[in-house]
């Protein structure tokens, strides 16, 4: 499953800060579809904003990628590499900092009580 060409076409039309405001919007779009089906199924999560933002910007660098590598953009394909890996990144960030919270919990205390 392809990116069609007329998408194809319509973002090589456009400039470089109108593309990444797409593939935002893109990504900011995908993650509140993840967001409503998790809610869904487990309820309201507490999450570290951090494991937000992260999936936001691994979606944003899968975006790119896709759209460097379907418009033959090395650069904007290298962009998505980068974006996905600070992604990748800030959740193993929101991870630790859920681990600090469980063991504090555990622990008898709660830091967010602090």
């Amino acid at each position: 499953m392809g990116i069609p060409s007329s998408i194809i076409r319509l973002i090589t039309d456009l400039s470089l800060s109108e593309r990444e405001f797409m593939l935002m919007r893109i990504a900011k779009s995908k993650m509140e579809l993840l967001i409503n089906e998790v809610n869904e199924l487990k309820g309201p999560l507490k999450m570290e904003k951090e494991h937000v933002t992260g999936k936001i910007d691994e979606l944003k660098g899968k975006a790119k990628q896709g759209i460097g590598q379907a418009t033959d953009d090395p650069e904007m394909q290298g962009e998505g590499v980068i974006d996905e890996a600070k992604g990748k990144v800030k959740q193993a960030f929101g991870d630790v900092k859920d681990t600090i919270k469980g063991a504090d919990k555990a622990a008898g205390s709660d830091i967010n009580d602090k």
